[in-house]
């Protein structure tokens, strides 16, 4: 279940670009990942003799979850555009604080402790 929170993470990452060509570059990047990922989901799914009915839930939660980071961080952003600087850049700091701990969090804890075991 920690994999749905992960895109969502980096859904939040994408959302912070402030330039098409930046978003298009992230956006790529995390696409030809999902995809890899996807696929290990998926097989993991399959092994675990779900039904087709709950792989189907599954995969679209999975579907849905980077795209919705995304929208969460542009709305946030969007809404405080048009208050101070002070707190755009606030807030903007600290969703990108929480996305780069989200992944180094992914990299120290999570893959790397997998990885020694």
């Amino acid at each position: 279940k920690q994999w749905y929170q992960r895109r969502v993470r980096e859904g939040l990452a994408i959302g912070m670009t402030t330039s098409a060509a930046t978003f298009l570059y992230l956006a790529a990047a995390f696409l030809i990942h999902k995809c890899v990922v996807a696929f290990a989901v998926g097989t993991k799914l399959i092994a675990a003799q779900l039904s087709i009915r709950g792989i189907l839930i599954r995969l679209s939660v999975f579907c849905i979850s980077t795209p919705l980071g995304i929208v969460i961080t542009m709305g946030i952003l969007k809404t405080l555009s048009s208050g101070s600087l002070t707190t755009m850049s606030l807030v903007s700091g600290l969703i990108q604080g929480l996305s780069t701990g989200f992944f180094l969090y992914i990299t120290f804890v999570e893959i790397i402790c997998d990885e020694i075991r």
